[in-house]
């Protein structure tokens, strides 16, 4: 490929809260197994309601119910506190609350240049560990878990299959390029982040 792919990205608030899942140390998974777990107990102690007596049903109710919101609690906490490393990454880094960049995808590796801060920045490809292909999105993880965010309307002087085979090619580090369709979880995933 003679010239380069160009692409651009935002990184801002709203942008972090997006994708904090994906950012998220993988330990979310563990809340979120212990979650159904608690929730498996509680529905047997429920279809076995007629073998234990009402008397000792009580504290067993309110200790599953309990249990079933540590995971959920757990879970928010992490997310927040990733949602806030990322925004005092880029306020200590660049002291700006967001970030306006270009990116150059060349041979060997990826040019960022940020535009609000005039600085630049190269990655190599072998640098990347997930690429994950969300609906307005590719999101990609490097192996210290920072994110590249490129918006899939910017893209420049290629079409999305050759998009796809380029990144194929060149992140060979990259298992597969994940297509997510998340499904937001009320509560967790509202956007009313007080306090970010």
């Amino acid at each position: 490929m003679q010239t380069p792919v160009e692409a651009h990205g935002l990184i801002d608030k709203k942008t972090i809260l997006d994708v904090s899942f994906y950012l998220m140390p993988d330990i979310k998974y563990t809340f979120l197994g212990l979650g159904f777990a608690y929730l498996y107990m509680l529905v047997t102690l429920l279809f076995n309601l007629d073998r234990i007596q009402i008397q000792k049903l009580s504290p067993y109710m309110i200790i599953y119910l309990f249990y079933i919101f540590i995971p959920v609690i757990g879970y928010t906490s992490i997310r927040k506190q990733t949602i806030n490393k990322e925004l005092n990454t880029i306020r200590e880094s660049y002291h700006t609350d967001k970030l306006d960049y270009s990116l150059f995808f060349l041979e060997e590796k990826v040019s960022i240049t940020y535009n609000n801060v005039k600085l630049c920045n190269e990655i190599e490809y072998s640098h990347f560990k997930k690429i994950i292909d969300l609906e307005t999105i590719y999101l990609f993880i490097t192996k210290n878990r920072n994110a590249i965010i490129v918006e899939k309307d910017s893209l420049i002087n290629i079409t999305k299959q050759e998009w796809v085979e380029f990144l194929k090619s060149k992140c060979t580090n990259v298992k597969k390029i994940k297509v997510k369709r998340r499904i937001k979880i009320p509560f967790i995933d509202s956007h009313k982040h007080n306090g970010v």
